[in-house]
């Protein structure tokens, strides 16, 4: 085997193992993190959620109209992976709905939604989560009210 070519297998494997491949490995191990987003302690619905770490991707999800919500991480997986994040939360955006981007609008589907501004931008957030190696299926994320 020439030089080069030991040098290009060594590469891979090495960039391999630094991008986590190998060993049936599809990327980051991600745990569950699900629960409910609620304001006053009544269900927060129709909002977006998203998990900030320090380093590293960010999750997210859709709420539903009840409230509830699964995480999803790299590459739309249903998941997170373990640590403590920011987290944000917004009103919907549809403009073809009649809603502005702060939510002071209603949209076709949800009335207009009482969050305050900075809680939808990662460097302003007060909120934060930690999900713990095991993962957290019974989150509460309680948003303040404007």
């Amino acid at each position: 085997m020439s030089l080069s070519v030991r040098f290009s297998a060594a590469a891979l494997l090495g960039a391999c193992v630094l991008a986590g491949c190998g060993g049936g490995s599809e990327g980051p191990k991600l745990v569950p993190a699900k629960g409910k987003v609620t304001q006053g302690g009544q269900p927060l619905g129709n909002v977006s959620l998203q998990f900030m770490p320090e380093k590293g991707p960010m999750s997210a999800a859709k709420v539903n109209a009840q409230g509830e919500f699964v995480m999803n991480g790299p590459g739309g997986k249903e998941g997170v992976i373990p640590g403590t994040f920011k987290v944000t939360v917004a009103c919907p955006f549809n403009p073809a709905g009649g809603s502005s981007a702060d939510g002071s609008a209603p949209t076709a589907t949800a009335a207009p939604c009482n969050i305050p501004a900075k809680l939808s931008v990662p460097d302003t957030t007060t909120l934060t989560v930690t999900i713990p190696p095991e993962g957290k299926t019974d989150l509460v994320i309680e948003v303040p009210a404007s």
